[in-house]
């Protein structure tokens, strides 16, 4: 494979260098290489390939094979999410609702990042946004309806941690969805894994 990833890399297919860039960050059928791993996604996230551009974003925020710069990292970030790719949208949502990374906290961007994610079918971001409506963060009609959905839809879609709020939702007397049968069920499912 690696033969082929650099072959079609030195044909300017920027897919094929963010593979390789991946292969170089893990080892993976070449010499482990952060540097190189780090320069070959750059280069395939300046071609616009977005998922180049989300592991670009970590290596800045991380430091893998750079130096770490949370403003480029963030700006990394910001147009992956921005190009659709589930897991950037869900950290802008983060970036936004806990004023990380020097971020003023926003709830509307918050909210904004996080339904994109959803919408691009992140069951993390499903998660989460159950979270902030469970919480009061976010401010809607039917807060904890709301989270119950979306950790229904995400527990379905195996999401583990889903498992447990779900689980917690039907143990909760206060709910109309009481149901402590249910509850156990999604318990027991998280305890065998």
């Amino acid at each position: 494979a690696i033969n082929w990833y650099q072959r079609a890399a030195s044909n300017g297919y920027a897919h094929a260098s963010n593979a390789l860039g991946i292969c170089y960050c893990r080892g993976m059928g070449v010499h482990l290489d952060l540097e190189k791993g780090y320069e070959l996604q750059l280069k395939a996230a300046q071609d616009d390939c977005r998922i180049a551009q989300w592991n670009t974003a970590y290596n800045y925020l991380h430091g893998i094979g750079t130096k770490q710069d949370i403003k480029e990292g963030f700006n990394w970030t910001q147009k992956a999410a921005r190009g659709g790719i589930a897991p950037a949208q869900c950290a802008m949502a983060k970036y936004y609702a806990e004023g990380k990374n020097d971020f003023e906290i926003d709830l509307l961007q918050a909210e904004k990042w996080y339904r994109l994610a959803v919408s691009s079918g992140s069951l993390d971001a499903m998660y989460q946004l159950g979270k902030a409506y469970e919480s009061s963060l976010l401010q809607i009609d039917n807060p904890k309806e709301e989270a119950f959905l979306l950790y229904k839809k995400a527990a379905m879609r195996n999401h583990t941690l889903s498992y447990i709020a779900l689980g917690d939702c039907y143990f909760d007397k206060n709910s109309k969805h009481y149901n402590p049968i249910e509850s156990a069920r999604w318990y027991e499912k998280i305890a065998t894994i």
